[in-house]
């Protein structure tokens, strides 16, 4: 089961697959609805987080509107869709969430607005720390991968 963010992309996603069993569906990360609907309907083990958006210029130049999207794409819906599926990973004790991150994630480059892609960093590891955690441990493992 994949998502993706436009029918296009399922398109091609389906072609790159032709053989595959492969299920594609529409999924903006920003939209809780679907969101809930999507992991309720697929109970996925593992989900691999590779949303993204770019914000280009100096973050001080950047419209708040332009920085809540980005937190809203990178970080909150992100970590809503690990919500709802941790709900159906801790009845079965196993899961994995893994973050697709650039490498600018850990090093910043300014001009780039990449200061928000920082913040998955703390995310992952403090959700690895709440899974591992005796009186909660389920078995879920949480990952922040960097792309080069």
């Amino acid at each position: 089961m994949a998502t993706v963010r436009s029918p296009d992309s399922a398109d091609e996603v389906r072609h790159a697959h032709p053989d595959a069993s492969l299920v594609v569906e529409i999924l903006d990360v920003t939209d809780a609805e679907v969101g809930q609907a999507v992991i309720d309907r697929h109970r996925p083990d593992v989900i691999v987080n590779n949303a993204g958006d770019a914000l280009l210029g100096a973050l001080v130049d950047c419209e708040d509107d332009a920085i809540r999207e980005q937190l809203e794409v990178m970080l909150v819906g992100p970590n809503r869709l690990a919500r709802f599926a941790a709900e159906h990973r801790r009845a079965r004790g196993s899961g994995r969430i893994v973050n697709v991150s650039p490498t600018l994630a850990s090093a910043p480059v300014p001009f780039t607005g990449c200061s928000v892609v920082h913040a998955q960093i703390p995310i992952s590891d403090l959700r690895s720390m709440i899974y591992a955690y005796p009186t909660f441990h389920c078995g879920i493992e949480d990952a922040l991968r960097g792309l080069s």
